[in-house]
């Protein structure tokens, strides 16, 4: 069920973003991070759950977003920068929770936890190229500056 995914380069990717700088390394990790997602939140809103009855008209699957948080050490730990979420706000999680999982009352209808599996690949492969491409523009960015 797992796929193994192996990674080369981590540590010349480190120093490349820390040759960017915090703020620009940052920056390209959150642009990349939020385009590999990007298929991840379509197919998670396709999934969602939709309330006809809801009289105000809001609905689960409007409220999937991709957000993006800093990490420090204390939360996330060192080796983190950056995490990148795609789910419903905090007013329709619990709706979110019962869909994934059901109730005793509701069957469960998974539509988080497949819509990343059915897209890492995709994921994997939109972040490395999105990120390789970041960098390289940041860099000759910075260097055009400096010349």
């Amino acid at each position: 069920m797992f796929d193994k995914f192996e990674v080369d380069g981590l540590d010349q990717l480190d120093d490349a973003l820390t040759e960017l700088g915090e703020a620009v390394g940052l920056r390209v990790l959150r642009r990349a991070g939020r385009e590999a997602m990007t298929g991840v939140a379509l197919s998670m809103a396709m999934g969602a759950g939709y309330d006809e009855s809801s009289a105000e008209g809001d609905h689960m699957r409007d409220s999937i977003k991709i957000t993006s948080k800093k990490l420090d050490s204390k939360h996330g730990g060192r080796n983190n920068a950056l995490a990148v979420r795609v789910g419903p706000n905090k007013k329709h999680s619990q709706k979110a929770i019962a869909q994934e999982y059901g109730t005793a009352k509701q069957a469960a209808d998974p539509f988080m936890v497949p819509s990343l599996f059915n897209n890492r690949h995709h994921v994997v492969n939109t972040f490395k190229s999105n990120l390789a491409i970041g960098i390289e523009n940041a860099i000759a960015k910075a260097r055009a500056k400096n010349a």
